[in-house]
């Protein structure tokens, strides 16, 4: 039996904060025909890894096209309200944004509506 030492390295990537999702206003009730905006922010914390695109999914559960007339984005470098189109995911509706490089990592989602 032939036997010899080897050396390896391993390099173990940090563990980074994540951003979180946050709302202070996003309590329903919600009516059809009636505007109401609410806003949802993406934080990446300072002490976060560094993003160079951004991909969001929301699901909203027991939701159907009839129950809304249109969702939309607020995008923070544009200063532009943004439509989004929902798909339809089991008994609720997807949203997906992006992947898109064009918000600031610092604040990555500020506003919906």
């Amino acid at each position: 039996m032939w036997a010899d030492e080897a050396t390896v390295t391993i390099t173990v990537n940090p563990v980074y904060p994540l951003p979180t999702i946050s709302s202070d206003d996003i309590e329903g009730p919600y009516t059809v025909g009636q505007l109401r905006e609410f806003n949802v922010t993406l934080t990446n914390p300072a002490d976060g890894d560094t993003y160079t695109s951004l991909s969001v999914s929301v699901f909203v559960d027991n939701i159907t096209f009839d129950d809304f007339e249109s969702v939309e984005v607020f995008h923070p470098v544009h200063q532009i309200w943004v439509p989004l189109t929902p798909v339809v995911s089991g008994n609720g509706l997807k949203l997906d944004l992006g992947p898109t490089g064009n918000f600031p990592p610092y604040c990555l989602v500020k506003a919906t509506r």
